[in-house]
């Protein structure tokens, strides 16, 4: 469903699923789809009759007096020719609506009563997987100047990664027994992405694969404060945080915030390890409120940097890793006193690790995590959240990642998960995964839709309170010897790793 604020945005298409599984007649949808695609057909002949009419009558101007009917035709012609986009693009956008609509309804609790009938639609042949696996070839490509309405990145990966990641699934694993972090799965009970990610893992050894590592908070002094470590297995944990953090300047706004989260990712690849920050807001009357910053992926495998493809992986197949234990270990350690809300903010990977901690019943006991927002994050494999807890879950709908999973994340009355979709090829930013794409994307939403609108003026609202003081908690998670550990797992069973 779509909502509309004071100030809509003419270039946007914002959808909106929320209230849990969408009951939208599609079937129907798709009748009126042939329909409009016919009138394109039927409008595209009579445009080609014209044109050829027009060029015979101006042959013969020197028969009769063809100068009334060339007339006449070019009238024709120029009605034709508005007439034929508008339908053109009539039809691509009900292509859109349907896939956006069928893919918002395959969650995980929709598969996990489904199980038979979506196995039944992923089990397809050699010829369906190749020409899935070309359509997921096209979008990796990134042909960003599409039309609106034609199938974007993301509906496009919805639909086809899941029969390609079956059927690689299968090979990877023929017995189809896989050994995930919640145990033994299979690809009878595992939806197909995180059956594929755990099949993958377990023949890598990525599953067995937690590097020795170091939690610091770091102070602008770059002074560091080791606040927990892994060694051989073991996790320590270190004092809890103790004092205030340090003054930054104002964040006031969803776009404030964006840019902070960019100098957290310019600070990660400058030291080449995990970087990530929770920020605190007191008020003038001493209550407060805390927001985790989680960047996105920095990139490569097995590295220093936990925030990498191998944490990527982990993740999909509900596998611990380093970096969200390190992410938890920092929650645990820092100076929340009870009741306190805590928002968490992640941009793709870093949504992911928002939506664990959100769902994990021992921290959401101990703490009150008020609001979850991810920007091109694949969650749908994490679940439901507490009720409570206010949920956006936003897309850009060129972008292929948030597509990642096989399925639409769940859903509910203030847990929201948003698509939207720009007018025709857009200036407006480089690449629909950036973050600066996602506040480009998130200002459209909340133009359109008086939901995202109220839920996102609410998560706002703690960084209004006239004489209030924010002050960070800058973490750096660092492997100490992330590589050598994984050549070690993978060496046992005989391969070479560069």
């Amino acid at each position: 469903m779509s909502g509309h604020g004071h100030h809509p945005d003419e270039d946007a298409i914002v959808t909106v699923f929320g209230g849990g599984i969408q009951q939208v007649d599609t079937d129907r949808l798709r009748w009126i789809a042939a329909r409009v695609d016919r009138a394109f057909q039927r409008a595209m002949e009579a445009l080609v009759a014209a044109k050829s009419a027009r060029r015979l009558a101006k042959s013969h101007h020197h028969v009769v007096n063809s100068r009334p009917v060339v007339q006449a035709l070019d009238a024709v012609l120029g009605n034709l020719e508005l007439y034929v986009p508008a339908v053109a693009r009539l039809a691509t956008g009900l292509g859109q609506a349907i896939a956006q609509y069928e893919t918002a309804e395959h969650t995980l609790e929709w598969y996990l009563q489904n199980q038979w009938m979506a196995q039944a639609t992923w089990r397809v042949d050699a010829g369906q997987v190749a020409h899935h696996g070309a359509e997921l070839a096209d979008v990796v490509k990134g042909d960003f100047g599409r039309p609106m309405g034609a199938d974007g990145g993301y509906a496009t990966t919805m639909t086809s990664l899941p029969p390609v990641a079956w059927a690689i699934g299968s090979m990877l694993s023929p017995f189809g027994v896989v050994t995930t972090g919640r145990g033994l799965g299979s690809r009878h009970t595992l939806p197909p992405v995180p059956f594929l990610t755990a099949a993958l893992l377990n023949v890598t050894r990525l599953d067995q694969f937690q590097g020795n590592f170091e939690l610091f908070l770091r102070s602008r002094s770059g002074t560091m404060a080791n606040i927990a470590h892994y060694r051989d297995g073991s996790l320590r944990s270190g004092a809890s945080i103790v004092g205030e953090g340090e003054g930054i300047p104002a964040i006031q706004s969803f776009s404030d915030l964006v840019d902070y989260s960019e100098t957290l990712s310019a600070e990660s690849k400058e030291t080449g390890v995990g970087v990530f920050s929770a920020v605190r807001t007191e008020n003038a009357d001493g209550t407060a409120s805390w927001v985790m910053v989680l960047p996105g992926m920095q990139g490569g495998l097995g590295h220093h940097n936990p925030q990498d493809n191998a944490t990527n992986l982990q993740l999909m197949a509900h596998v611990d890793n380093d970096l969200l234990t390190g992410v938890r270990e920092a929650l645990l350690s820092l100076p929340i006193a009870p009741g306190e809300e805590i928002s968490l903010v992640g941009h793709s990977q870093g949504g992911i690790i928002a939506m664990v901690l959100a769902a994990d019943p021992q921290l959401a006991r101990m703490f009150n995590f008020r609001h979850v927002i991810t920007v091109g994050s694949p969650v749908g494999q994490v679940g439901e959240l507490p009720a409570r807890t206010k949920v956006v879950n936003l897309v850009n709908a060129d972008d292929v990642v948030p597509g990642l999973s096989g399925l639409a994340p769940h859903t509910g009355p203030e847990q929201l998960s948003v698509i939207v979709d720009f007018d025709g090829p857009t200036k407006r930013y480089a690449h629909p995964h950036d973050w600066n794409s996602y506040e480009i994307s998130m200002i459209a939403a909340r133009s359109e839709s008086g939901e995202v609108a109220d839920l996102m003026d609410d998560f706002e609202y703690q960084w209004r309170s006239e004489g209030a003081e924010q002050a960070e908690y800058v973490f750096h998670l660092e492997r100490t010897d992330g590589r050598d550990t994984w050549q070690e797992f993978v060496a046992d069973w005989g391969y070479w790793v560069n």
